[in-house]
């Protein structure tokens, strides 16, 4: 379901948005929903990560509350060379998901 919010934008950052929407071929409005959620997803995995390097949650959490893969979360953690805690009941529930 969507919402609607409103925010306050000056002027000229709206009017590059609207250029950029324009280049993408895209309304403003499907542009900024797209650009909040690539945010959201980025933070939302950039935060798990840091509790997950803290031993808050483990890498089947982490995949979870990012709605990643463990496989796909195995690859991130490698591409930003953070070591792994990989643990056999990881690897079970990664069946699962």
């Amino acid at each position: 379901m969507l919402n609607t919010t409103t925010l306050r934008i000056e002027d000229n950052v709206l009017k590059n948005i609207s250029k950029m929407a324009n280049k993408l071929h895209l309304d403003r409005g499907t542009f900024l929903r797209q650009l909040i959620m690539k945010a959201y997803e980025e933070e939302l995995l950039e935060t798990n990560i840091g509790e997950y390097k803290k031993g808050k949650i483990s890498i089947s959490e982490l995949a979870e509350k990012t709605d990643r893969s463990i496989w796909e979360i195995i690859e991130t953690l490698k591409q930003k060379r953070i070591e792994s805690n990989l643990t056999l009941k990881d690897i079970e529930n990664s069946s699962k998901l």
